[in-house]
């Protein structure tokens, strides 16, 4: 017996369930609303995208004249700002990543996020090392904060990787003879 289904390849969710379609799309005003929600926000997208971009290369040429500079004055104080230029460029570019992520898969993952806060508190933290702050209090702070995103990073990456898991196993595994059959391992023998 053939299911309605039998033919669509999409894969379906762990447990087997459909995704439903929300309520609001199923009438002409709700498609229309969501088709032109869908477009702004593409479109403000792709408009920081491009600013990330002018960003990033503004930064590296703000680096490129710092380069310059540090050469030419042999001064520790032009080093410290090299350093900060650098590691403000890696943060531009993991925010750059983000926006693409973004594009590619209309969400944001949890673990770039981290990634990119972990960046921006890292660069604080090195700009109160160069500039020899002695608050111990304030790094004893930022430690934490580095810690709790860490930790933060490390459960979401985990939860990733248990998901990529569940959907790998969930997919159907084609047969060179065009049927279906399920991956092994998971106790059912294959379908003939």
């Amino acid at each position: 017996m053939t299911s309605p289904d039998a033919n669509d390849r999409r894969p379906t969710p762990p447990g087997g369930a459909r995704q439903r379609t929300k309520g609001y799309t199923q009438t002409p005003l709700g498609r229309f609303v969501d088709a032109v929600a869908s477009r702004a926000i593409g479109i403000i997208v792709n408009v920081l995208v491009v600013f990330t971009v002018i960003m990033l290369i503004w930064a590296v040429v703000a680096l490129g004249v710092v380069v310059v500079d540090t050469v030419q004055q042999k001064d520790a104080t032009a080093i410290k700002s090299l350093i900060l230029g650098i590691l403000t460029v890696f943060i531009i570019i993991e925010i750059f990543d983000l926006f693409r992520e973004y594009l590619r898969s209309s969400h944001i993952r949890v673990t770039n996020l981290a990634e990119v806060s972990l960046a921006v508190v890292l660069r604080e933290l090195w700009l109160l090392l160069l500039e020899g702050s002695s608050d111990y209090k304030l790094y004893f702070a930022l430690a934490a904060v580095v810690a709790a995103l860490a930790g933060f990073w490390w459960l979401a990456h985990r939860g990733d990787v248990q998901e990529e898991r569940v959907v790998a196993a969930a997919d159907p595994v084609a047969t060179p003879g065009g049927a279906v059959a399920t991956p092994p391992g998971d106790g059912t023998p294959p379908a003939s």
